[in-house]
């Protein structure tokens, strides 16, 4: 029985990464779509005071 789990455990966990990296491939592919999460530089982090 121990055997039997362990092998399904392991084939649940290899189709859910073929799944999702079929799906982070395909959201590449389109260009308007950014997956990487990127935050941009201005809106996060220390800002310095402007001094004139």
């Amino acid at each position: 029985m121990s055997q039997f789990l362990s092998t399904l455990l392991l084939a649940t966990a290899v189709v859910l990464t073929v799944c999702f990296g079929v799906a982070a491939w395909r959201l590449t592919d389109e260009k308007d779509i950014d997956v990487t999460g990127q935050i941009p530089r201005q809106s996060y982090g220390w800002k310095p005071t402007s001094r004139n």
